[in-house]
């Protein structure tokens, strides 16, 4: 018996080093489990900005307190990801029985990031856990007070040729306060819900989610109050009063008639059109722009009766209409692979610096161009060397020489290497100063109402050896990696990101004399930041941009410039002071002539800011004409803190802002594209629904360019899927006119036919298109002068 107890407590020892030595073993029986999942339900694509949810769920019978670590997953293919993406780390306190979530925005590796569970000790309860979600697509977030209101919505499959994956906010307290933190998504749905709820700091981040690029779907119906009426001036309709109406307009856009009477809102239209109701009749769809982004009313209510349980599905098509004009005419959809590495632009808080046009080595060249980050010239290097070998060779030796003192120069000699080292040494001191340097590039989104968009991307230059602190701003998004092949450091430097309301980023191990990269995005306003903004009414004649500019802003604006979404420029002026305005009369050139805009191949001061501005301009290139945008370079807005204190700075920023031609006399390069209205998913055959615009002001001929084709077989050169059949929608009578259509084996040929006036007579000409494979046309449907 003695010899049991004294072997008992021997075995306990060895059991307990046991559980200590595999952690993972021992977290087996613990109660408490961790799970990580991509915010808006669809996995973000590599190098851009998303939200990850870290949920801990506490089954023990104590409360829990530890640390959530974030850490990048290395790639299939064996890319590491080390010394690039920084780990990520938040406290977390978990009562007994209870659950708690935590929610990280990364700059997303190739192959994303995995979490750990650590206990107050350091020690790892539950590791391994990454469970990403499945598909692909748009991200649409959704407030609604019917608990499946997402997935009612997802189940009607909105765009059937694209995957859109819904994302319900648990509340109206889990909405945010700032239009960076709902990054990631594309849209966002409001149903059944009431917007009054919102706190003023979450109505402006939804106000700054759509200036800044997102798309909003607004449902009405008898929900109108709740829905649509706290809007106010932001909506493009404002409703006063309830009706009933009929759907068929809707369903007439596909062939579908049904006189189905639907609970409406109705009122009367402000800074908007009616995108889906009969001429001088009652609107059931209005569309209006914000910024950047798009604000699609539906005033019924899809998930609502009648429409909700009828088997038309007209209730699909509507949200189809509605998602197609939230997000397919917004740069999300442009820029399809564009962004800092080819994800795609998908709303607010997407990384801005460098698009399909740039590479990350660019950017990454603009910030190592300072003097801190410039070797020593070959001839100074070269110089001091051959100094240094006569001085301590053959002056050294004939001076002892003359003295008859040679055998100093066992000690004149390193005395002459100790004095060089030392000279080399305070002259790089000199050079490169005992302070941080942040050198910095920022690029700057303007939408209304005065809100920015601050997109910064740091090289910090380090004065010594070891680890130091980065503190941002609140509600600031940090990351150190600027692309998956640049940012953060050598292998053996690494970071770490405190997730808290003032991010701080821990850079560990950095070497003497090295650059840090780090890049910022944060959403802000006056009076925490300077006004910036310009107000234009500009006009295209005989191929010149005409008209007035005035900087709204506070910070004076520099090589300001006219960019279109294919690539035209107009220099408009070199300098705009603070609330100056400027007459202005430049040529509107072709995309390969950029005046402003040279390659990066000069050196020093002259280099940043003309690199800065070819990324800029080249930034707002996404394809799509009759778009465009102003940019100019600016003074640079915030500041960091390294270890406590500012560190030294030298900073360029650029400027981008959405704007609208007050009219135009041309047709090429200045129409928008089609935009789709309505889509079908019948087999064989099915319905789109095209909308192409004359540009204001334009009054000369009209024609419409298409490619047709009856069959497919035999298949004509160039092969295209057939067209069964392509139509143009007359306003004035409210019907549709059928156009000729390609023979089968005819070579392929555009057609181009004349529009009567009742079919542009909006300003807007419509085409439905009923056709074997989805936008098959859309590439060469077009408006022509002639």
């Amino acid at each position: 018996m003695r010899i049991a107890r004294a072997v008992a407590p021997v075995i306990a020892a060895c059991a307990l080093l046991l559980a200590l030595g595999n952690p993972a073993q021992a977290a087996t029986d613990l109660p408490i489990t961790l799970t990580l999942t991509e915010r808006w339900a669809t996995p973000a694509p590599q190098a851009t900005w998303t939200p990850y949810v870290a949920t801990v769920r506490n089954d023990s019978t104590a409360d829990f307190s530890g640390e959530v670590y974030m850490t990048p997953i290395d790639s299939r293919n064996n890319l590491s990801v080390r010394g690039i993406f920084p780990n990520y780390r938040a406290q977390i306190t978990v009562p007994r029985g209870s659950t708690r979530s935590v929610t990280f925005y990364v700059f997303q590796p190739p192959a994303g990031y995995q979490a750990e569970l650590r206990d107050g000790s350091g020690r790892t309860l539950v590791s391994g856990v990454a469970t990403a979600a499945t598909g692909s697509g748009y991200a649409v977030g959704v407030l609604s007070d019917q608990l499946q209101g997402d997935q009612r919505i997802q189940a009607l499959r909105p765009m059937p040729d694209s995957s859109v994956r819904f994302s319900r906010f648990v509340s109206a307290q889990a909405f945010p306060t700032s239009a960076a933190f709902l990054t990631g998504l594309q849209a966002i749905v409001i149903d059944d819900f009431d917007t009054n709820s919102l706190s003023d700091a979450q109505a402006r981040a939804l106000r700054d989610f759509v200036g800044l690029g997102g798309g909003l779907v607004v449902a009405g119906g008898s929900s109108w109050r709740r829905t649509l009426l706290p809007l106010g001036d932001f909506g493009p309709f404002k409703p006063n009063a309830s009706d009933q109406a009929s759907i068929r307009p809707l369903g007439d856009l596909v062939g579908v008639p049904l006189d189905l009477l639907v609970p409406i809102a109705t009122g009367s239209l402000g800074a908007g059109r009616v995108l889906v109701g009969a001429p001088g009749g009652q609107p059931l769809v209005v569309e209006g722009q914000y910024g950047a982004g798009k604000i699609v009313e539906l005033l019924f209510d899809p998930l609502a009766e009648p429409l909700s349980t009828s088997d038309s599905g007209l209730a699909a098509l509507s949200w189809t209409v509605a998602m197609d004009r939230a997000l397919l005419t917004q740069p999300s959809a442009a820029q399809a692979v564009k962004g800092v590495l080819g994800g795609p632009v998908n709303g607010p808080g997407v990384p801005p610096g460098v698009g399909a046009y740039n590479s990350p080595e660019d950017l990454y060249s603009v910030l190592g161009n300072t003097p801190a980050g410039a070797v020593p010239p070959v001839g100074l290097i070269g110089g001091l060397l051959v100094l240094y070998v006569l001085l301590a060779g053959p002056v050294n030796y004939a001076a002892l020489k003359g003295m008859r003192r040679r055998e100093l120069m066992w000690i004149t000699v390193p005395a002459v290497s100790i004095a060089f080292t030392g000279t080399a040494y305070l002259a790089g001191l000199g050079q490169h100063g005992v302070n941080f340097l942040d050198s910095e590039v920022q690029v700057v989104r303007v939408a209304p109402d005065g809100a920015l968009e601050v997109q910064a991307y740091h090289g910090i230059f380090t004065p010594r050896r070891g680890d130091f602190t980065v503190t941002v701003p609140a509600n600031t998004m940090a990351s150190t990696a600027l692309s998956i092949n640049v940012g953060g450091g050598s292998a053996s430097e690494s970071a770490v990101v405190d997730n808290q309301s003032r991010p701080r980023v821990v850079m560990q191990n950095s070497a003497y004399d090295s650059m840090r990269t780090l890049q910022t995005l944060t959403v802000g306003r006056a009076p925490a930041q300077p006004t910036a903004g310009v107000e234009a009414h500009l006009r295209l004649s005989n191929g010149r941009i005409l008209g007035t500019i005035r900087n709204t802003g506070d910070r004076p604006l520099q090589q300001l410039l006219l960019v279109s979404g294919s690539g035209q420029q107009a220099a408009l002026t070199p300098d705009l002071g603070p609330k100056a305005t400027v007459s202005v009369n430049a040529s509107l050139d072709a995309p390969s002539q950029r005046p402003f805009a040279p390659a990066p191949s000069t050196s020093g001061g002259d280099y940043r800011r003309p690199a800065l501005l070819r990324i800029a301009a080249a930034e707002v290139v996404d394809g799509r004409s009759g778009v465009f945008n102003l940019v100019a370079l600016t003074d640079s807005y915030g500041a960091l803190e390294v270890d406590g204190t500012t560190p030294s700075r030298t900073s360029v920023a650029a400027m981008l802002q959405p704007v609208s031609l007050d009219s135009a006399d041309a047709l090429s390069g200045i129409a928008m594209r089609p935009e789709l209205v309505a889509q079908t998913d019948a087999i064989p055959f099915h319905y789109d629904v095209y909308d192409l615009r004359v540009p204001t002001g334009y009054t000369g001929p009209v024609k419409l360019q298409y490619l047709a084709y009856a069959s497919a077989s035999p298949s004509p050169a160039g092969f295209q899927p057939p067209v069964k059949g392509v139509e143009v929608y007359d306003w004035s009578s409210e019907s549709w006119r059928v156009l000729p259509a390609a023979s089968a084996g005819q070579s392929q040929k555009a057609l181009t036919i004349d529009l009567q006036p009742g079919e542009v007579a909006t300003g807007v000409v419509r085409i439905r298109a009923q056709e074997q494979n989805t936008g098959v046309i859309i590439s060469n449907l077009q408006l022509v002068a002639s």
